[in-house]
């Protein structure tokens, strides 16, 4: 009979563990809701979430509409991205404020070791490139 009222104490305890996790959860999304733009939220949600937006849909103009913090945030993400082998980020390299992409990518392009799929990419990236060189 201990054994088995333990074992539905046990139960009940973890069920609440479980309850109060997703309720901490849920506190840090609504955290995150309330402190980033409404422009941050959509850019960053929609390169994490799919390549294909990198690849298609970046407008430069919107590293404009978000704040100067959230650019820095948002740049690491992007910067890391590529440097862990996402090519498709290869077009949103060259605008960023923090890192020198256009640089990295002309680096990339005369290295050897890189692929000649990623040299494609990347020309293309650098021949789209309107904002000139980083000083």
């Amino acid at each position: 009979m201990d054994k088995i009222i333990f074992i539905s104490v046990l139960g009940v305890l973890l069920g609440l563990i479980k309850v109060l996790s997703l309720i901490r959860q849920k506190s840090k999304e609504k955290e995150w809701e309330a402190v980033h733009s409404k422009e941050f939220k959509r850019f960053y949600r929609a390169v994490g979430n799919s390549y294909e937006y990198a690849y298609t849909e970046f407008y430069p103009e919107s590293f404009d509409k978000i704040y100067e913090w959230e650019r820095d945030e948002l740049e690491d993400f992007i910067w890391n991205r590529y440097l862990r082998g996402t090519i498709k980020f290869a077009r949103i390299l060259p605008y960023l404020k923090k890192y020198d992409g256009a640089g990295k990518l002309r680096e990339d392009l005369l290295s050897p070791d890189t692929p000649e799929g990623w040299k494609k990419e990347i020309s293309f990236a650098l021949d789209n490139f309107k904002g000139g060189t980083k000083s």
